[in-house]
């Protein structure tokens, strides 16, 4: 019997070891808790005044290049609208969109035969 006696003793022993075990593993997870508490409330704050200035930085940034660029965009179709126009004038002038007309008729020209026309009709 004093065999069972020293196993008795024995799981006493490791049972009170398991306790202490388990009352420090709480004891450090209750510590890992507010560790974590503590750091996420660290980012937060990090994230307003670390991470939040370089990001509304770079916002800007990318929204200036997008005003050049679309500023650039609205410049070329101006211009490109200006250059149909022209075309047109040169169609209603002269007969031709390059302004060069090959016969040498021109939209003068026109008004000025029909104004010789109808000042001879009469």
């Amino acid at each position: 019997m004093g065999h069972d006696k020293d196993f008795v003793d024995q799981l006493t022993e490791a049972s009170v070891e398991a306790r202490t075990l388990l009352r420090d593993l709480y004891i450090a997870m209750k510590e890992a808790r507010k560790v974590l508490k503590e750091l996420n409330v660290s980012i937060e704050r990090m994230a307003t005044t670390e991470v939040r200035p370089i990001v509304e930085h770079a916002m800007q940034h990318q929204l200036d290049q997008l005003g050049v660029a679309t500023h650039q965009a609205m410049e070329d179709s101006v211009e490109k609208v200006k250059h149909e126009f022209d075309k047109l004038a040169n169609l209603f002038i002269t007969g031709t969109p390059d302004g060069r007309s090959e016969d040498g008729f021109t939209l003068e020209t026109f008004a000025e035969e029909i104004a010789v026309r109808k000042y001879f009709s009469q």
